[in-house]
């Protein structure tokens, strides 16, 4: 009885880190279909453990080459992350959020394998509601094509309120081949 409790402990643990969906985006961020079990992907409602707070370590090291970011005006109240897209791409991802914030909101974004090895990061802080970043995945060496990775992020709204996220992609050579075998 005691094996199997702690066999079952082990399985739950390693769900957290076992990344077994995406959610499918065309060139335009639209939401095509749900490939494998989606967690909760492109939200800002996150509950993060300890080790996926590790990431966020206060010397947090900003790679900032792979990535890229505009700003525009709009009316957001509250946080929120439409969709990143395209899903599975061939080179960038796109991610589009409302950070419900004109200035003052600090972006951290990690991406990582399912080891929470970090493979790049990313910060920094805008001065309008809405932004548009895009991750030259493409260009990161560490991610293998046709693999399913995470992309992590904290929005720090003026040092009171935080708001925790994140969301699975594919990196691979043909976006037509993976999804008719996917």
């Amino acid at each position: 009885m005691g094996l199997l409790l702690i066999s079952s402990m082990c399985e739950k643990d390693n769900d957290k880190t076992n990344f077994s969906g995406i959610l499918i985006t065309d060139d335009y961020g639209n939401l095509e279909r749900e490939y494998g079990k989606d967690d909760g992907d492109w939200e800002f409602n996150d509950d993060f453990n300890s080790e996926e707070l590790r990431l966020f370590d206060p010397d947090f090291n900003t790679l900032s080459n792979y990535f890229s970011w505009s700003e525009r005006e709009g009316a957001s109240e509250n946080p929120d992350c439409a969709i990143a897209w395209p899903n599975p791409t061939e080179n960038d991802l796109n991610m589009y959020m409302e950070t419900g914030q004109t200035a003052g909101t600090k972006m951290k974004m990690v991406i990582v394998d399912n080891n929470y090895n970090s493979l790049a990061n990313f910060e920094f802080q805008n001065s309008l509601p809405i932004v548009k970043v895009t991750i030259k995945l493409n260009e990161i060496t560490a991610i293998e094509l046709d693999k399913i990775y995470r992309i992590y992020y904290m929005l720090k709204v003026d040092d009171t309120d935080t708001y925790y996220g994140h969301g699975d992609f594919v990196l691979t050579d043909s976006r037509i081949d993976w999804l008719q075998s996917h």
